[in-house]
């Protein structure tokens, strides 16, 4: 499993890499041309600064996507534990919305529960990915029907 999340990250930043490489590489060229030692030995510290930067930046990219992909495994395992208790499914799919918010689609027999029931179920959900997340930070779970219409939110910050 570990290794096909490595397989599917390596693929979805692949141009995002080969991009930064291909840039790195001509900046190189063009700083290995300049004639003066101080100014060439200058643009060498701003491209290694570059590059710091540039991998931060990357770095907070895998972040978020692990916390998401975190959440959606718990989630597929919570949804499969409900449909063998319950006997059906509450919710339907789930997406990331970005900026700490997850959207979820509910089923028709959500709809039919008491309010009650649908908030705790919710809950549960906001709970998983309150722990995937891990950072404190404020986070939303929106709950959506079949048709796209926002049925019940529970929220922590926002």
């Amino acid at each position: 499993m570990k290794s096909m999340k490595t397989a599917i990250l390596c693929i979805l930043l692949m141009p995002s890499l080969l991009s930064a490489i291909s840039l790195i590489d001509s900046k190189l060229i063009e700083i290995s041309k300049i004639e003066n030692k101080e100014k060439r030995l200058s643009a060498y510290d701003n491209l290694a600064e570059q590059a710091k930067d540039n991998a931060r930046l990357e770095a907070e990219k895998l972040k978020k996507f692990g916390k998401f992909e975190k959440f959606k495994a718990a989630f597929e395992t919570h949804r499969q534990n409900q449909k063998e208790y319950i006997g059906f499914m509450l919710f339907t799919r789930t997406r990331d919305m970005g900026d700490g918010i997850v959207a979820v689609t509910v089923s028709s027999d959500f709809l039919k529960l008491p309010y009650d029931m649908q908030k705790a179920f919710l809950k549960e959900v906001f709970d998983l990915w309150d722990k995937a997340d891990g950072s404190g930070l404020p986070i939303a779970v929106y709950a959506y029907d079949s048709t796209g219409k926002l049925q019940m939110k529970k929220a922590r910050g926002l």
